[in-house]
């Protein structure tokens, strides 16, 4: 029974994490009608640069805006160079649902 506060603001802060990268799902999808399979691994890859900062000795709040900068300039890269050039249409998107999943593989 002691242990129901942690248990419970764990599952707390994991559900949050799944909100935040629905929401961001949801959003990329309204702005651009393409789901990005490879939110989950950018979101990864901006975990992995805060980390990264943080260890080269970056306070913890310099790190969480490096990888917000970081994350941020990266989802507008894959959207211009890689999801817009196909145009519109529901052929393209198809292909941007492959591309976006061939993107999380290359992240990941």
């Amino acid at each position: 029974m002691h242990d129901l506060l942690p248990v419970i603001a764990a599952g707390i802060v994991s559900g949050s994490a799944y909100a935040l990268l629905a929401l961001g799902i949801v959003i990329i999808f309204r702005s651009t009608d393409t789901v990005n399979f490879a939110i989950g691994d950018t979101a990864t890859l901006g975990v992995f640069v805060s980390v990264t900062a943080m260890q080269a000795g970056a306070p913890v709040a310099v790190a969480l805006l490096i990888a917000i900068a970081f994350s941020g300039l990266f989802g507008i890269a894959t959207e211009r160079l890689l999801v817009r050039p196909l145009g519109p249409g529901h052929k393209s998107l198809f292909i941007a649902l492959v591309v976006t999943i061939g993107l999380g593989l290359l992240i990941h």
